[in-house]
């Protein structure tokens, strides 16, 4: 199952405990007026920052281009939904903060009996 962190979009900055992967991480989202743009920092269970500043945006993984040592196992967060620019509100609602594991993206993957074949004369 997808599993979809909560969000709070009435509040400027707010910081949350999840478990991505099999480890705890909080994942502090801050909204920048000047910038029109949701950013979200992922630290450890204990505080320590490992990944900062990461721009929400429709369509991205913004923890995609961590170190492996650094990143969370088994899964990717995804950015889904709406358009961009978008609005403080949309978050939670037009545009989702999602993890996805590994298994979850290899059973959506297109396999080779799911691929259309096509002969050209």
């Amino acid at each position: 199952m997808v599993d979809i962190l909560a969000a709070y979009p009435s509040l400027p900055s707010f910081t949350q405990t999840v478990v991505l992967g099999s480890v705890q991480y909080q994942v502090r989202s801050t909204w920048y007026d000047r910038m029109g743009a949701w950013y979200v920092d992922l630290l450890t269970a204990d505080g320590v920052q490992v990944a900062g500043g990461r721009r929400v945006s429709p369509g991205s993984m913004p923890l995609l281009q961590l170190l492996p040592v650094d990143a969370p196992e088994d899964g990717v967060l995804y950015v889904r939904g709406g358009g961009d620019p978008y609005e403080r509100e949309w978050l939670g609602a037009d545009v989702l903060l999602q993890w996805f594991t590994d298994a979850e993206i290899a059973a959506a993957a297109p396999t080779a009996t799911s691929l259309i074949s096509v002969s050209v004369p």
